[in-house]
């Protein structure tokens, strides 16, 4: 579970740098059927011409009816056949070749890149767009658990901000979310490598339900006698010891 939150949260990074930088030359950016980014410009016919890869996995998960991140994993390896060894400048002939058979959609794109860039003004994302994808990330992760690996966090935000919020800015705003009391760093075990976090609000709930718990204790009257309890508890073979003697 680490590795995989370790590999996530690093190629989330990743496609946000590289999709800020090439906004800044002037492509424009889309995601693709997996939710990767991916540059607007080439027909969907011509993207599975040119990763026979991918289809084949597409496919193999198809005859297995599943569509998770983590099938695709298992697809990708089971699937896997010996690469055919080619030069380089093989490889670059066989490129040329498909592009041209798809109307050479590279050169369209790469020269409305060009023109699109000399218009570009580089601006700061204002920190608030960085905040809100922050603040998304927080409300996806703590719906349902009490504790979060940081970068589940840092994968979450840089997803929704993708090509316009990059990694330092991401760490900055955590940062000092952190030091402001809304995240509370939470002690992790021996085999955990990733921080972990709870939030003030998270603690500030649980407290109360330990309090109306407390404050309900000998409140309402049982539903047996102790010794009716236990005669019903041992009709139950299934039960355990400790649970018998609740």
């Amino acid at each position: 579970m680490t590795g995989r939150v370790l590999r996530r949260a690093a190629t989330a990074i990743y496609q946000s740098e590289l999709t800020y930088r090439l906004r800044q030359l002037g492509y424009e950016i889309e995601r693709g059927r997996s939710g990767a980014p991916q540059i607007k410009g080439y027909t969907q016919e011509y993207l599975d011409a040119s990763s026979p890869r991918s289809q084949q996995i597409r496919e193999y998960l198809e005859k297995l009816g599943q569509s998770s991140k983590e099938a695709a994993e298992i697809a990708a390896h089971s699937t896997r056949d010996r690469k055919e060894l080619l030069t380089s400048r093989e490889v670059v002939a066989a490129h040329r070749r498909l592009a041209a058979d798809f109307g050479n959609q590279a050169d369209t794109v790469v020269r409305a890149a060009r023109e699109r860039a000399r218009q570009v003004q580089i601006t700061a994302v204002p920190s608030q767009r960085v905040g809100e994808a922050i603040t998304f990330a927080r409300d996806k992760n703590f719906e349902r658990e009490a504790v979060v690996d940081e970068r589940l966090l840092i994968r979450d935000a840089l997803r929704r901000g993708m090509g316009e919020i990059r990694y330092a800015e991401v760490r900055t705003n955590l940062d000092s979310r952190q030091v402001a009391g809304e995240f509370v760093r939470v002690k992790r075990s021996a085999h955990h490598t990733g921080q972990l976090l709870t939030t003030a609000r998270t603690i500030a709930t649980e407290q109360e339900i330990v309090r109306q718990m407390r404050a309900g204790q000998g409140e309402l009257c049982p539903m047996l006698s102790p010794q009716n309890g236990g005669a019903v508890a041992h009709q139950y073979s299934h039960l355990n010891r400790s649970q018998k003697a609740h």
